[in-house]
């Protein structure tokens, strides 16, 4: 907003005097946790290590909130491959070395701030061995060919889920997408 003032000085010397008046609006957010990494469930192979931070927001500076990482069940310390540091007054991290499938399981961070308690869980799982992992896309059709035993003198005879021949195939699989359908060549 804007005014505009217009003085007309006859024999007199005026004195301005302007007022600015200032509304400020106080926002005032909840405090939260933050974890990092955001994945959730964490998901590391075993001997690998896993670092995660808990990190509480939107709290003022002069605040020193209690932070604590917890496990369900309880965080064994005998093997000595986990350690909690506090990084500043408001981050704390968690980092397991060389784990292992003793521990998996669900990890809490806790934060208390004078009387309010807030908590925030991580699913972290741990494999005892690497494993590959095929993803199929369920939304396709494939047809597989079977062969019958070699006492019988049929030929081979191309089936698909329902085990009904299908006919004109001749060493190509047949797929059908949503939108079209088409072969693929079979190579041995």
């Amino acid at each position: 907003m804007s005014s505009v003032f217009t003085f007309i000085l006859i024999e007199h010397i005026l004195e301005a005097l302007c007022r600015i008046d200032f509304i400020f609006t106080l926002v005032y957010f909840e405090p939260r946790i933050v974890i990092s990494p955001s994945s959730n469930p964490v998901q590391k192979p075993a001997g690998q290590q896993v670092s995660l931070l808990c990190t509480v927001e939107r709290l003022n500076a002069s605040s020193r909130p209690g932070i604590l990482w917890t496990k369900h069940g309880g965080i064994d310390s005998r093997t000595g491959n986990i350690e909690v540091k506090k990084l500043d007054a408001f981050t704390m991290s968690l980092v397991i070395s060389n784990t292992s499938s003793e521990d998996s399981g669900v990890y809490t961070c806790q934060v208390q701030y004078g009387e309010h308690l807030l908590q925030k869980n991580v699913d972290n799982l741990s494999c005892d061995f690497l494993s590959r992992f095929y993803c199929f896309d369920v939304a396709r059709t494939i047809q597989l060919a079977a062969e019958e035993n070699k006492e019988n003198t049929k030929e081979e005879e191309p089936l698909n889920k329902e085990n009904e021949k299908l006919i004109g195939l001749e060493g190509k699989e047949k797929h059908t997408d949503d939108d079209d359908e088409y072969d693929e060549e079979i190579l041995p």
